[in-house]
C-alpha cells in the first residue's frame, strides 16, 4: 500500500514558532495559499489507482483534506475515483498533544519547566510533556489507524467498482443484481494487531491529511530509525512524502520511503 503522507498548511502558531498539538487551529492565509498550491498541483503528485482520502479531526486538517478533495475533483475528472470520494475523519490521526506547552514557544516553555523539558528531549519516547503525550502513546493510535487505512481502501474501491457498475447499468438500461455497496462500507475496525502487510495490496493508496508529529514519528518508526531522532525530519506545512508499506507493521522495518516532503508553494 502506497500511504501518501500530507501535513496541513500553516497555521498562526507555526509562523510564532509556538507549539500547537491539538489546540483546533485554522490555516493561516499563507496556509490556504499553500494548500491551494498543493491541490493545483495533484496531477504531478498523484497517481491514478483509486484512493481513500483520511484526514484527523483537527480544523486545519479537515480545511486542507476539503480542498484537496474539491481541487482534485476537478483537475481529475477523467478518473471516477474522485466523484465518489469523500474524507474519512480519524480522530487518531491528531497531532501530537504538547500539553501545557501548547501555545508556547520553546523557549517560554523551558522556562516554565526547565527540568521537564530537559528530561524530554532526553527521552521523548518515554518522557510526555506536562498533560501531553509520548511517542510510544502518539504511535499505539497512529497504528490503530494504520490498521483502519487498508479497510478504507478497500471500501473506496468497492464504492468507485460499485458506481460504475451502476452507471454502467444505467445507460444500458439494466439493473445488475449484485451493485450495491459493501454491508462493510464506512466500517473501519480492524485493530492495529491486525495491521499486516498482506492486507494492503500494492495497488493500494490511500491518503492521510494530518500534522508533523504524526508524519515523522510514523517514518521514523517504518524506516527502524531512533523514534528519538525524528525531528531530524524536517516535515514542511502543506507538503506530501510516500510510505510504500511493505510488510507486517508490527515489526520494523515495514516500509519504503519513495518521496519526502514535495512542496509546490
Amino acid at each position: 500500500m502506497r500511504l501518501f503522507l500530507i501535513r496541513h498548511g500553516a497555521t498562526a502558531y507555526q509562523a510564532e514558532h509556538r507549539y500547537t498539538g491539538q489546540r483546533d487551529l485554522p490555516l493561516s492565509d499563507q496556509g490556504i495559499l499553500q494548500v491551494q498550491a498543493l491541490a493545483d498541483a495533484m496531477p504531478d503528485w498523484l497517481p491514478a489507482q483509486p484512493v481513500a482520502l483520511v484526514t484527523s479531526d483537527l480544523a486545519r486538517s479537515m480545511a486542507t483534506a476539503d480542498v484537496l478533495q474539491r481541487r482534485a475533483a476537478t483537475l481529475m475528472s477523467h478518473q471516477a475515483i474522485w466523484q465518489h470520494v469523500t474524507p474519512i475523519i480519524d480522530p487518531d490521526l491528531r497531532e501530537i498533544a504538547f500539553g501545557v506547552w501548547e501555545g508556547l514557544t520553546f523557549a517560554e516553555a523551558q522556562a516554565r519547566d526547565p527540568d521537564h523539558m530537559a528530561a524530554w528531549i532526553a527521552d521523548p519516547v518515554a518522557v510526555a510533556p506536562p498533560g501531553g503525550e509520548t511517542i510510544a502513546t502518539l504511535l499505539k493510535r497512529v497504528l490503530r489507524a494504520l490498521a483502519r487505512a487498508g479497510q478504507a481502501a478497500t471500501n473506496q474501491r468497492e464504492r468507485v467498482d460499485t458506481a460504475h457498475a451502476l452507471t454502467t447499468a444505467s445507460e444500458s438500461g439494466s439493473t445488475p443484481g449484485d451493485a450495491k455497496l459493501s454491508p462493510n462500507h464506512g466500517r473501519l475496525e480492524p485493530s492495529a494487531a491486525e495491521c499486516r502487510g498482506d492486507q494492503f495490496p500494492s495497488d493500494s493508496t490511500v491518503l492521510w491529511v494530518t500534522h508533523g508529529g504524526v508524519i515523522t514519528s510514523l517514518v521514523a518508526l517504518g524506516l527502524d530509525m531512533p523514534l528519538a531522532a525524528r525531528w531530524r525530519l524536517r516535515c514542511d506545512p502543506a507538503s506530501v512524502s510516500v510510505l510504500d508499506i511493505n510488510s507486517d507493521v508490527t515489526e520494523a522495518p515495514f516500509g519504503i520511503l519513495e518521496q519526502w516532503n514535495r512542496t509546490f508553494a
